[in-house]
């Protein structure tokens, strides 16, 4: 499911502020964005951004089972996931980064990561705790933050599962 496309002649944001919006939001949660079941949770939303030459993409987990991808050059999937990959992986990711928040810094608005850089994001509801780490290092195993990362990938690699049948069910 593309997304972000700008319609030549519109009043439509363009994908960077698109992009720069959707990030907003999930920076920015609050347990009232969420329904009351997860008043109490530990971690809101996480991210998992990495830059590259031209876009910086961002992977999104809720702690309300939304998932999402989204790229700043346009571009991303968002919608009602229901594998149970996805929901596991999700999970997974969840706990992990209750476990791996202390570890991050405290951090008031994260900027963007640069090429070859990826930045590992828990919101909580006290506030955004970030950590950045090369790209290289983190898939190499080589940092801390390494199995936190893995984790983002699982949930990337179901979601990615999700796009694909969704593809084939409807032919695209």
């Amino acid at each position: 499911m593309r997304f972000l496309r700008h319609k030549p002649g519109s009043d439509e944001p363009e994908p960077v502020e698109q992009y720069q919006n959707l990030r907003n939001f999930a920076l920015h949660v609050t347990p009232d964005n969420f329904g009351e079941e997860f008043r109490e949770a530990p971690i809101l939303t996480l991210l998992c951004e990495t830059g590259g030459p031209h876009f910086v993409g961002t992977l999104v987990g809720a702690v309300d089972g939304h998932v999402a991808w989204y790229q700043s050059n346009g571009g991303g999937w968002m919608g009602n996931w229901t594998s149970q990959a996805l929901t596991d992986s999700l999970t997974c990711w969840l706990e992990m980064g209750v476990t791996v928040s202390p570890q991050l810094q405290v951090i008031a608005e994260p900027p963007p990561p640069g090429d070859g850089t990826t930045q590992l994001v828990a919101v909580t509801p006290t506030g955004v705790r970030a950590a950045h780490a090369a790209l290289d290092e983190l898939k190499g195993g080589r940092h801390a933050l390494s199995p936190f990362f893995y984790a983002a990938l699982a949930v990337f690699n179901a979601l990615n599962d999700e796009v694909d049948k969704a593809r084939q069910a409807t032919g695209g």
